[in-house]
């Protein structure tokens, strides 16, 4: 995480669907894989601020898949109102792998006070991986206790 305090070009991700970029191409290249690996995590989000927890799913790397299943997944989609994320930076990895450095503002289901909201500030990155299929996303994510967060619906 210490590597996450210096960060730079922040971008800030609060996009509905007929804002997003258009999708770009699988052609080999750093930068055209990560515009895709970004490309990938927005979606991701964008997916569960729409509440489609299909589609975010399936945007995860089929080993993440196989350890962490969409029914032990869900009832933390469903707890998450709104997640207002931002990318912190984006490296390119050995083997084409894209990491993708986020913070996430996630307006959640406060669990030790049914009925209200609380926001939890997340901060890591994901691994974005090429498959036939797609690239896939492999996250990393820590929740950063006591550290305020802003997130508007």
């Amino acid at each position: 995480i210490g590597s996450l305090l210096n960060l730079h070009s922040t971008k800030t991700i609060l996009l509905t669907s007929n804002e997003l970029p258009s999708q770009a191409t699988a052609t080999p290249g750093p930068k055209n894989l990560i515009i895709q690996a970004e490309y990938t995590v927005q979606q991701y989000y964008m997916d569960w601020n729409e509440k489609d927890f299909v589609a975010s799913y399936a945007l995860l790397d089929p080993t993440y898949q196989q350890h962490y299943s969409y029914d032990v997944l869900l009832p933390d989609y469903q707890q998450t109102h709104r997640s207002c994320v931002s990318i912190d930076n984006s490296i390119m990895m050995p083997n084409n792998i894209v990491k993708v450095f986020i913070t996430d503002n996630a307006i959640e289901d406060d669990l030790a006070h049914p009925g209200q909201t609380v926001i939890h500030v997340y901060q890591g990155y994901f691994l974005v991986q090429q498959y036939p299929t797609g690239p896939k996303l492999s996250p990393y994510l820590i929740i950063q206790p006591g550290e305020p967060g802003n997130c508007h619906t």
